[in-house]
């Protein structure tokens, strides 16, 4: 009888990891909300930002769009390297209205629910 319980209780106790595992990342969700981060950086939406971020509270949207902001970007390409599980190195390549290349370097969690990216750095 011991055995038995044994087993029946790595059984749950798999069961329950198993399922306490968040979705797998979806990298074409993330592409979009890329596109829509930058979207937001060209239109200097900071409430929207913020909340894009999920950063409401911080400097962090305004420090974007300070840095990035208000160009015109048009994003001609974005390029993925995971790190880790759930955690990708993103590089977004745009060229601005006034014709200058523009690189931004994120790094990208999925929490399970959304992406989110590392607060800017100076």
């Amino acid at each position: 009888m011991p055995v038995r319980r044994s087993v029946l209780a790595m059984g749950l106790v798999l069961l329950t990891a198993c399922a306490a595992q968040p979705p797998a990342p979806d990298t074409a969700a993330l592409d979009q909300w890329l596109r829509r981060y930058v979207d937001l950086l060209n239109s200097a939406d900071e409430a929207g930002l913020a909340a894009h971020l999920n950063r409401s509270g911080t400097t962090d949207a305004s420090d974007r769009i300070s840095r990035y902001g208000r160009r015109g970007l048009v994003v001609d390409g974005i390029t993925k390297t995971s790190e880790f599980e759930r955690v990708y190195r993103v590089r977004i390549e745009a060229t601005a209205a006034d014709g200058q290349r523009v690189t931004m370097d994120e790094t990208a969690e999925w929490d399970g629910a959304r992406w989110m990216v590392a607060p800017l750095t100076a």
